[in-house]
């Protein structure tokens, strides 16, 4: 098992499968990873960070090793300032099934007067193209578009390769 701090409210476990195993986490059970945390915490020897927290987020992600990676978030009812919770942006997620798709959505959105910000991100290991926009455009589904929760942004900015150039105007040029 290991534990990497990310920010003051947030730290990430990844275990192996033999760690899954003696925590008795079964990946069908979301309710076996919120029983076991703490204790997973504490054996991690950073329950001293912990010790305070009330609530947790734990969002829960397989590896491709057989183990797991934990994502957890301290919840509390005060906003600190390295929370980043204040400056956080709205963003929407839309996944098309091919590069071939989301041109023309690109095009459709930069006709609109589209002047935001935008990041695309293509997946290899399972084909798809992200593009991750300020704004929501429910018509973004005639262009075969599917909506994504933003919770897969974690997903995304892990597995998946950003496209450096590749932003809606940039991407509308070429249709």
């Amino acid at each position: 098992m290991e534990l990497i701090k990310c920010q003051c409210n947030r730290v990430i476990l990844f275990l192996t499968p033999e760690d899954m195993e003696k925590y008795h986490i079964d990946r069908k059970k979301d309710d076996s990873v919120a029983k076991n945390v703490r204790a997973m915490l504490r054996d991690a020897d950073k329950s001293t960070d912990f010790s305070g927290w009330c609530r947790i987020l734990v969002k829960i992600f397989e590896s491709k090793e057989g183990g797991c990676e934990l994502f957890i978030t301290r919840l509390g009812d005060q906003v600190s300032l390295c929370d980043g919770s204040l400056y956080r942006r709205t963003e929407y997620i839309y996944k098309f099934q091919s590069i071939e798709g989301l041109l023309p959505a690109c095009k459709a959105i930069n006709s609109s007067g589209f002047d935001g910000e935008s990041r695309i991100y293509y997946e290899k290991e399972k084909p798809g193209v992200y593009l991750i926009i300020d704004r929501e455009y429910e018509n973004l589904q005639e262009f075969g578009a599917v909506v994504c929760r933003r919770s897969a942004l974690l997903y995304i900015e892990e597995h998946c390769t950003r496209l450096s150039k590749g932003t809606v105007g940039t991407l509308s040029g070429l249709v």
